[in-house]
C-alpha cells in the first residue's frame, strides 16, 4: 500500500478480475499477419495450436474461479526444459522480410502484453529479434456487459456536463458496445454537449474518432495531471462521467465525490486471467536465468501481475539482480507502466515519448550500442 496521486492509498499489485469469459489457448497464440505477407508460425514439439474461430464452442467459456491462473505448484519448473522456452512465438513475416537492421540479432524478447502483439513483434523482428508472447493478464472487453449498457442508457437519458476519458481503448470499446446495442448515435448526441477531458493523445484520438471534441488533454498522460486540472474546475452539483482503465484504481471518482460532483463511473474493459499460464511461468524463470534478454510491458496491471508470478515462483530476486546488472532489459512504455518495477527496485528502459514506436526505438538503440559478444 502506498500513497496515490491524490494522497490516497493505492494498493499494488492491481486487482485481477476473474470469472469472465476468455479465449482459452493452451498450445500457442495465433493471430493473423499485419501486412499481408506470408506468415510463419513456429511452435514447440507439441505442435501448432489450431486456429480458434468465433464459432468454436470450445474456444471460449468462463474461466473457473477456483482453478487459479497458475495451477502448478511453485518450484516445479523443469530445469532441463531446453535452450529456449516453448511458449508461443509470434512470427508476422518471414525472418528476412523488411529487415531494417541487425541490432537485435540473437536477442530473445518476451512480450508480456495482451494487445498489439503482432505490431510489436513485427517491429522488433525487423531488427533481428526472436519474439515470444507471455501476457500475464488478458484484456477483456465488455461489449455485452449489461452493467455498462445500463449505465450508458442512463447517461443518454441524463447526459453528463463533464466527461473524463482515461484511455483510448476504453473510449473506442464504449462506442463499440453502444454500436452493437444500436444506441451509438444516441450516446454521441448525449455527450456532444459535455466538456470532455482526455488523459493523453490516445484518448483524444478516440474522442475524435467518435465524432466528438476533446476540450483539454493531459500532456503527461497521467491521472495525477487530470486530477490537478479537475481541482481548478467547479464541479459541485455537476454530473460527471468517468471512463476508467481496466484496473479502475485511479482515484478520480473519489476526488470528484469529495468535490461534490455527481459521478457516473464506467469501466469498459477489465483484466482477466492469462491465455497461457504456463508461458507466463516459463517467462519469469527464463528472465531470471538468462534465457531471454528483454521483457516488454505496456500496462501497469500486466507488469504487476508478471512480477507477482515471479515472486510466486521464487525468481523475483534473480530478475532484479539481472536487471540491476544490465543483463536483462525491462522495457516499458511510460512512467505509470514503470511503477510496478520501480516498486521492486527493478530498473526499466523507458522512452522519452510514451509510444510503442518510441519504446521499440529505445530497445533497438540500447542493444545497437552494445558490443557484440
Amino acid at each position: 500500500m502506498e500513497g496515490g496521486p491524490f494522497g490516497r492509498p493505492v494498493r499494488r499489485p492491481w486487482p485481477i478480475i476473474t470469472g469472465y469469459p476468455v479465449t482459452r489457448l493452451t498450445g500457442g497464440y495465433r493471430s493473423g499477419p499485419t501486412d499481408g505477407t506470408a506468415r510463419t508460425d513456429r511452435f514447440n514439439a507439441a505442435g501448432p495450436f489450431p486456429a480458434v474461430s468465433a464459432q468454436s464452442p470450445a474456444a471460449t467459456g468462463p474461466f473457473p474461479a477456483d482453478a487459479g491462473p497458475f495451477p502448478a505448484a511453485p518450484g516445479q519448473f523443469p530445469a532441463d526444459a531446453g535452450p529456449f522456452p516453448p511458449y508461443p512465438e509470434v512470427m508476422t513475416t518471414s525472418p528476412d522480410a523488411h529487415r531494417l537492421s541487425d541490432a537485435l540479432d540473437g536477442r530473445r524478447i518476451v512480450l508480456a502484453v495482451d494487445r498489439r502483439t503482432e505490431e510489436l513483434a513485427a517491429a522488433l523482428e525487423r531488427h533481428g529479434a526472436e519474439v515470444s508472447v507471455a501476457a500475464a493478464l488478458t484484456n477483456i472487453p465488455h461489449v455485452d456487459d449489461e452493467a455498462l449498457l445500463s449505465r450508458t442508457r442512463e447517461l443518454i437519458a441524463d447526459p453528463p456536463e463533464l466527461l473524463v476519458i482515461t484511455t483510448g481503448i476504453g473510449m473506442r470499446g464504449w462506442f463499440e458496445a453502444a454500436t452493437a446495442s444500436g444506441i451509438a448515435e444516441q450516446l454521441r448526441e448525449a455527450l456532444s454537449g459535455a466538456t470532455i477531458l482526455a488523459r493523453g493523445p490516445k484518448g483524444r484520438g478516440a474522442i475524435q474518432q467518435a465524432g466528438l471534441t476533446a476540450h483539454w488533454v493531459a500532456e503527461s498522460e497521467t491521472a495525477a495531471e487530470v486530477a490537478d486540472h479537475l481541482r481548478t474546475m467547479d464541479v459541485a452539483g455537476r454530473r460527471v462521467a468517468v471512463q476508467h482503465h481496466g484496473s479502475g484504481a485511479d482515484g478520480l471518482d473519489e476526488l470528484l465525490d469529495e468535490m461534490g460532483a455527481e459521478v457516473a463511473s464506467l469501466t469498459v474493459y477489465r483484466w482477466g486471467p492469462p491465455r497461457d499460464p504456463e508461458a507466463v511461468r516459463r517467462s519469469v524463470h527464463d528472465a531470471a536465468t538468462g534465457r531471454i534478454d528483454a521483457v516488454v510491458s505496456t500496462a501497469a496491471p500486466g507488469a504487476a501481475r508478471w512480477l507477482e508470478v515471479a515472486r510466486e515462483e521464487g525468481v523475483l530476486d534473480g530478475i532484479r539482480e539481472r536487471a540491476q546488472a544490465g543483463d536483462l532489459v525491462l522495457a516499458v512504455v511510460g512512467p505509470v507502466n514503470a511503477g510496478p518495477y520501480e516498486d521492486q527496485d527493478i530498473p526499466v528502459l523507458q522512452p522519452e515519448r510514451m509510444r510503442l514506436g518510441s519504446m521499440v526505438k529505445a530497445i533497438v538503440q540500447h542493444y545497437g550500442q552494445q558490443p557484440r559478444s
